[in-house]
């Protein structure tokens, strides 16, 4: 398991430590710890907790990025908080690695449940979703990407929106 993001109470560390530890699967934790409020998170409430399968790596970036994404048995993103859009969880089912997340922010309207992932309610729901991630197929991870993400969704929706804007305008200079 993987979880990929900040050092940060809302992005659920020490959360994804528990979904690991119930599931009894190792957790790699490659996360960002610059500011003292991360580094204080670490050392109260995530250090504490390493050991036993579970191992901080640090900040990573580039191909060592995509290579732990794409060798994941899953993405544990287990945010409390409403996210607008979870980056992390794309790289990840574009990389072919299922993902696992409440539904709080975007995942719902990112993670397929029972296709690219599961949509769960808390930690122990999480862990039992790891058992059901061999029967999800990784390729279709990948689809759900380049048919929802890909660099043509992403101008053509820009370029309606703003052509729904301009008719707005248009109706009011009239």
């Amino acid at each position: 398991l993987l979880f990929l993001g900040r050092m940060n109470p809302e992005k659920g560390v020490h959360r994804a430590i528990a979904v690991a530890r119930a599931a009894g699967k190792p957790l790699i934790i490659a996360a960002k710890m610059w500011e003292p409020e991360e580094r204080r998170y670490f050392t109260d409430e995530v250090e504490p907790l390493l050991g036993g399968g579970i191992a901080y790596i640090g900040q990573v970036g580039g191909q060592s990025k995509l290579d732990l994404l794409a060798g994941a048995m899953a993405l544990v993103n287990p945010i409390r908080w409403p996210e607008p859009f979870g980056l992390v969880m794309i790289e990840a089912l574009a990389c072919g690695t299922p993902v696992l997340a409440f539904a709080e922010g975007s995942a719902p309207e990112i993670v397929d449940h029972g296709r690219t992932g599961f949509i769960c309610n808390d930690e122990a729901d999480m862990a039992q979703h790891v058992a059901d991630l061999a029967r999800l197929d990784r390729r279709a991870c990948r689809a759900s990407v380049a048919e929802r993400f890909s660099t043509t969704q992403f101008i053509e929706r820009h370029v309606a929106l703003y052509r729904r804007i301009l008719d707005c305008r248009c109706g009011l200079a009239a």
